[in-house]
């Protein structure tokens, strides 16, 4: 994670039609309050409780092997819980959907 995108890692080369497709791309983010209660309720990025905030991606870079997807997210943030999901194709035409939940605990500096 860095400040402004996010760079994801693919074992196969991704088909740069779908991969630079916005629309195939959705992330949702959360927090949650520690505390000595099991559980908490999620709050999204603004701090409202029991709800998430969904993140736009402005656009997709991919690296010149095409392994990489950088997404372009201005408003990406530190936060305990990023959902993921993308519904791609690899450069071979194979269907790529699947999702990833991270944790973004600091962003690097953009470069």
């Amino acid at each position: 994670a860095r400040e402004g995108a996010l760079l994801l890692s693919f074992l196969a080369p991704l088909d740069a039609d779908t991969a630079k497709d916005t629309d195939r791309w959705a992330l949702t983010a959360w927090n949650y309050r520690r505390s000595s209660d099991y559980g908490s309720p999620t709050f999204d990025l603004d701090g409202r409780r029991d709800a998430r905030s969904s993140l736009a991606v402005e656009r997709v870079e991919l690296s010149s092997d095409g392994r990489t997807a950088r997404l372009v997210i201005p408003d990406l943030e530190p936060c305990m819980q990023l959902h993921v999901e993308w519904d791609l194709e690899d450069a071979r035409g194979r269907e790529l959907r699947h999702a990833a939940h991270l944790t973004i605990n600091a962003l690097r500096p953009a470069f």
